[in-house]
């Protein structure tokens, strides 16, 4: 028996975020893994990541967190400081 797929089902995908490592004012950090999210595309898993993070510290437009820009693997958040 065939059965149609429904066309309104949306298989999401699961996306890995990292953001980079950093070394500012006497403060170092290696890169940090901020968890799996399901959605259709980095930009949204990024959103659905950090929904309640306090103003500021996450920016949709340029995908960064406290100024670190977010990554999909380990080793692109990896390239800069580790």
């Amino acid at each position: 028996m065939f059965i149609d797929k429904d066309p309104e089902i949306k298989i999401l995908d699961e996306w890995e975020i990292w953001s980079e490592g950093y070394v500012a004012q006497g403060s170092e950090s290696k890169a940090n893994f901020h968890g799996k999210y399901k959605a259709n595309s980095f930009a949204e898993a990024c959103v659905e990541c950090f929904k309640n993070s306090p103003d500021g510290y996450f920016v949709a437009r340029d995908l960064t967190h406290w100024g670190c820009k977010l990554h999909d693997n380990e080793a692109d958040a990896r390239v800069s400081f580790g």
